[in-house]
């Protein structure tokens, strides 16, 4: 995928992952103009996704990335609390959410190491959790062996 912009067809645009990101764009590392990446962006956009919850310390093989503008509300003060919502496909076909900034930014430095994504056949990351104030986890994804990253893709290019 190229660094300039795609189409603008979701609110604010869709930018290439690891762009400069404004305000209410989708950023995405698949086609979301072909009919299956249509289908990847609008199960990612509906919320069927595994709970972050569920995952942590357990190791995912990151393929493609979906992160979109999202909010919520507490229902203790009806505040509205807008954020960033990461979507990770993996390469066996999951897809997890996540609401902690930690993960968007472990995998800007991961893309650092490994290139931009999409990484086909999956770069396999722990997702790993630490307390921070009273009840907040911030989440984060360790990434595994470089060795076994290059292998997974290099088998991913030949099928």
């Amino acid at each position: 995928m190229s660094n300039e912009m795609l189409p603008v067809d979701a609110p604010g645009g869709i930018v290439p992952f690891g762009s400069i990101r404004p305000q209410k764009t989708y950023q995405i590392t698949f086609d979301h103009t072909t009919a299956s990446g249509r289908k990847m962006l609008l199960a990612g956009l509906q919320g069927e996704c595994e709970p972050s919850d569920k995952v942590i310390n357990t190791e995912l093989l990151v393929e493609h990335v979906l992160v979109h503008p999202a909010q919520s509300v507490d229902e203790e003060s009806g505040e509205i609390s807008s954020w960033d919502r990461c979507v990770i496909y993996t390469a066996d076909g999951r897809r997890v959410s996540f609401g902690s900034k930690g993960i968007v930014d472990s995998i800007n430095l991961i893309a650092g190491i490994y290139g931009q994504p999409p990484w086909p056949g999956g770069v396999p990351c722990k997702v790993l959790s630490r307390a921070v104030g009273d009840k907040k986890r911030w989440l984060y994804l360790e990434p595994g062996d470089y060795d076994r990253v290059k292998a997974t893709q290099r088998d991913a290019k030949k099928k």
